[in-house]
This record gives structure tokens, sequence and C-alpha cells, in this order.
């Protein structure tokens, strides 16, 4: 049954002091054996009795004690202190893009969810990673965070969001969330700075900068490791059934047991986010972001040490709530989403050919592009239409006058065939188009979700040119790059470096450094999204 508001705040102000009794304790017997530790050296020097080396006085006592008072103290409002923020710096999440169709329709959810919950303090971040997984925080000023990864994002539809947002919401509801968030900045935090202090001490150790560098790096990593392990006592303490809990609340919140069991399962038929090093945090993640069979186990070891209970008994609950079996789901699940292929380019007005005239004299034909870089060119400069006598002024063509105005407007142009960019969506991403020579420009913080999600299909014109590139991977020279035609960033106009994307993929791509945007030619990006893709195992 959930619980009533007052019963939750008693047991959130009994666990909160529990956890700070446990840091109490651990710093009392950390300094109690720092003396023991300083005793026994003195001992075998100066002669001194078993009896006087066990002694501690009342004094020495209270001492120890008021030290490990202050530490912990000290402990606590550190990392209690902007614990949001600290722990979504260690994840690496960001704000969601507003002007990206993904991002917005996670950021409508939270809002949906926020109403239906009663206007709760809720907001959204994101994780730029291909794992599948989402996690909750919140802290002393009911200042609530949902955050989903950008895999997620991809691979799950919007009823399947909704149910993961309102399996969160749920556990911020019944603060869990924020006994998990205390737990995790306590000890959990510190677990990620562990993995890093480990691979640098293994560093050092192959290398020749020995010394008070390695001393500190051996102390760092004995102190954080006993961080660590009672961090692993403090997960005892978060239930296994606050998820079983919060299951079903998402299930009274959207209606939908189906969608909540497809999105469980999606997760775990992939990967997760194991070796990212957020292994430590795992209890404020929907599923465990490393696989451990003991989360899978029921019992009295398996209750205790492990903060998920097992995966398909959860969805098994589900499936009953939905009157549905598992294997409808498996097939269900598996079902891919139809995939539009990206249109060729149409011919458009932009495309077409006129002849100008200056000076009484009929100059030309010019492309669109080409017309509306002549500078002697203006609104009343009279034109005809290759294959056509009929003379105009160039204003009362519309499209070449707008094109006119946003040259004369310092728009951005294509680098390779000057046509002002337009606005567009790939993949849910922003992206400047090219409507006359199908180029894109895209940011490079921005590629990794195009590269992630697989909404576009792929033409028989671009898997062509895919199996192209990838003949030239194969040879044992790299072929010469094209560097005959250097193209200028439409942003800040300097020189673009144009060099091979990677050299696993040997396709040519235009890169702005200043600027951080990457220029791709017409099928460019399609045919990197089609190796991406078949290296992952989307592409058989």
């Amino acid at each position: 049954m959930p619980f009533s508001f007052i019963e939750i705040e008693k047991r959130k102000t009994r666990i909160v002091f529990l956890f700070f009794f446990i840091l109490l304790l651990f710093y009392f017997f950390s300094a109690w054996l720092i003396i023991v530790a300083v005793k026994f050296f003195f001992f075998a020097f100066s002669g001194l009795r078993l009896r006087s080396f066990f002694y501690f006085s009342p004094k020495l006592i209270g001492g120890i004690f008021v030290v490990a008072l202050i530490s912990a103290i000290f402990h606590w409002v550190f990392s209690i202190s902007n614990v949001n923020e600290r722990i979504i710096k260690v994840l690496g999440s960001k704000e969601p893009d507003k002007d990206d169709l993904y991002h917005k329709r996670f950021m409508n959810i939270i809002e949906e969810v926020k109403i239906a919950s009663g206007g709760l303090n809720i907001s959204a971040v994101v994780m730029p990673i291909l794992a599948m997984n989402a996690f909750s925080l919140a802290n002393f000023k009911n200042q609530g965070i949902i955050g989903i990864t950008e895999g997620l994002l991809a691979r799950l539809d919007r009823a399947e969001i909704e149910a993961v947002v309102a399996h969160e919401v749920a556990h911020i509801v019944s603060r869990d969330t924020l006994i998990k968030t205390v737990a995790v900045s306590i000890f959990g935090v510190y677990g990620s700075i562990l993995a890093k202090v480990k691979n640098s001490l293994t560093e050092t150790r192959y290398s020749y900068g020995r010394g008070r560098g390695l001393v500190f790096l051996v102390f760092m990593y004995v102190v954080l490791s006993l961080i660590n392990s009672l961090g692993k006592i403090i997960s005892c303490f978060i239930s296994r059934q606050c998820e079983y809990r919060a299951d079903s609340v998402a299930v009274r919140l959207t209606r939908d047991p189906l969608s909540l069991a497809k999105a469980l399962y999606k997760i775990s038929i992939h990967w997760r986010g194991a070796g990212l090093g957020y292994e430590s945090l795992e209890s404020i993640f929907i599923i465990n972001p490393a696989y451990r069979g003991l989360d899978e186990k029921e019992g009295f070891f398996a209750s205790l040490f492990s903060t998920h209970p097992p995966l398909l008994k959860r969805i098994n609950i589900l499936l009953d709530m939905a009157h549905a079996d598992f294997g409808e789901l498996t097939l269900t699940s598996q079902q891919k989403k139809p995939r539009r292929v990206k249109p060729p380019q149409p011919l458009s007005e932009t495309q077409l050919r006129w002849f100008a005239n200056k000076d009484g004299v009929w100059q030309g034909p010019f492309s669109a592009s080409q017309l509306i870089s002549l500078e002697w060119v203006t609104n009343q400069t009279f034109l005809k239409r290759e294959n056509s006598n009929k003379i105009c002024f160039l204003y009362q063509e519309p499209s070449l006058l707008e094109l006119v105005h946003q040259k004369r407007g310092g728009s951005m142009l294509c680098p390779l065939c000057f046509y002002p960019l337009a606005k567009g969506y790939y993949e849910g991403v922003l992206v400047y188009l090219c409507n006359s020579c199908g180029g894109i420009l895209v940011k490079e913080e921005k590629l990794p979700r195009i590269l992630i999600r697989e909404e576009i299909g792929f033409s028989s014109e671009v898997i062509e040119k895919a199996k192209n590139v990838e003949q030239l991977s194969k040879k044992t020279f790299l072929p010469q790059k094209n560097i005959t035609a250097v193209l200028l960033c439409p942003l800040c106009r300097q020189k673009m470096l144009r060099n091979f994307y990677t050299l696993a993929v040997l396709l040519e791509v235009d890169r702005c450094y200043y600027c951080k945007v990457i220029w791709f030619d017409k099928d460019e990006l399609e045919v990197l999204q089609y190796f991406v893709e078949k290296a992952r195992g989307s592409i058989r």
C-alpha cells in the first residue's frame, strides 16, 4: 500500500539519521584505528606494556568522538550541498536541446506528468550516451530531476517514455529518490572518483614519475576504497520493494502497464551503461547499469545486497496487469519501426537558369546561386528564364528576390554553391540544409544524436556510395584526399579542413575547428549513418 505523507516523512527522517550515524561510526573507528597504529609504532620502540597499548582514557575517547563528529558533519554538508548538480556533473548529463524534436517530446512528457502529479518541481536532463537507462534525483529543497539517455530516447516510443518517466516520478513522490540521492551523494559519487584514481595509479605505476604523486594516489585509493565499501553497506538499507511500488504507481498514472513492460524489456536487452563508471550509482537508475546475477535472484542475501528486484519478475507482474504474455511482449518489442527513406532532391525553382541584362547585353545563363552573387544585379535587373522569351524584373520573381535579401542581410550561405542555408530537421536534430546541392551543416556536438537514431532509412544510391567508401577503406594505402576545392565555413568564413571522418571510415568531410561544425555533401551523412548502424548490428 502507498505511504501517507506523514509516514513518508517519518521514514525519510529515520533513514537520513541512520545514514549520518553510520558516517559518524565510520570516522570514529577510522580515528581509533589511526591512534592504534600510532601506539603500535611506538610500542615497538618504547617498551610499553600491552595493557597500556590497548588503554584509552575517557578524554582520549571524547577527543576521538569530537574529531569524528566534526569530520562527519563536514562530509555530510559537503556531500549534500548542490547534490543534484554534482551528480549530474558526474553523469555528464545536460539540459535538453529545445531545438531537438526528440528532446522536445521528452520535455512535453515531463510537463504532462508534472500536471498529473500535482505540479511537482521537476526538471529534465539528457545523458549523451548510446546506452539505454533512466534515473531520478531529488534534494531537501523538493527539487526533482529526471534524466534519460540518448539511446533510450531513440529506441522507445512516446508511450514507453511516458511509462519510464512516470516510474521515476513515483520515486520522487514517495521520497525514495531523496533517500537514494543522499546515499549516493555521501558514498556512491566517490566510487566514480575511485575508478579514475585507480586508472591514474595504474598509469603512474608503469611510468617514470614515481614519488610523492604515487604516495598521494595510494592514500586517496585507500580512503576512497573504504568510503566505497561503506556505500555498499548503505545500499543494504535501500529496499527492493520501492521498485515494485514505483512500477505500480506508474501504471496508475499512465493506465498502460504494457508500455512499461516493453520499456523494461528493451532496456534489459541493450547496453545499459556498464563500464562507464556508474556502477556505484546503481540505486538511482531504473535498471542496474551493470548486469549482476544477484539482481535476478531472490532470498535473504539478494534482498540485502541488491538494490533492484529481479527484472523478469517485474515484467511478469506488469504483463499480468495488461493481460498479456511474455511471448507477445518479445514479438512486439523486436518489431522495428518503419523507416522513411530520404527522398531525392526535387528539381525546384532555384535550380532553373536565367539570363540577366547588363547594359543592354544579355549575359548568362546563371543558376540562382550564381545570379545573386553578382554585385551588379539589383531588384530592377531584367531577367529571362532559359528557353523562354518572357522578360521580367528580378523583383517579379519572389523566390529570387528573397534570396537576394537574405544574401544582403548576411544569412549563412552554402560553402559549395553559395545558396542560402535553411533550417531543417534531420533525425529530429536541427541542422542547416542546402536545398540546391543537398548538403548539410551539422554541429559536432549534435552529430552523435543523429548517429544514435534510426528514423531515416537508406536508398539504393546511398548504399552503393557506402560500398564504394568501404572498398577504399580496405586498401593498404590511403587514397589521396581532394584538396583542390577549399570550402569556407558558413559561420565564420574561415577555411574548412577537408579530411577523413575517421581512419576506419574513409569518408571525406569538411570541418571547421573554430565553430565546431561539419559540412556533409549530398548523401555523405547518410553514408556515415549506414556505417555506424552496420557496426552496431542494426544492418545485416
